[in-house]
């Protein structure tokens, strides 16, 4: 079994693609983070990983899709916060 070259692209390009349009540092993030209100001082964090997660599981991909959704997903739960999930005003 030999590597999966479209995988292995698709996995790095969305890293690097990812960390470019949301960066570790918030200041510098060129996307907005979207915020579903729960209440007047709560909120449900849908992060970006999340998304990748949920389409992996809906329609299981191949390689080279399969990877970039994977990229997003490690991108993703790398952040301090990534498992910071309902957030309190």
């Amino acid at each position: 079994m030999g590597i999966d070259v479209p995988f292995v692209v698709g996995l790095m390009l969305a890293a690097l693609v990812c960390e470019w349009y949301a960066p570790h540092n918030p200041n510098k993030s060129r996307l907005p983070s979207l915020f579903i209100p729960l209440s007047n001082n709560a909120y449900f964090h849908l992060h970006h990983w999340m998304y990748a997660l949920l389409l992996l599981f809906v329609n299981p991909f191949e390689g080279f899709i399969e990877g970039w959704l994977c990229g997003i997903l490690a991108q993703g739960i790398s952040y301090e916060d990534s498992f910071t999930i309902i957030r309190v005003k």
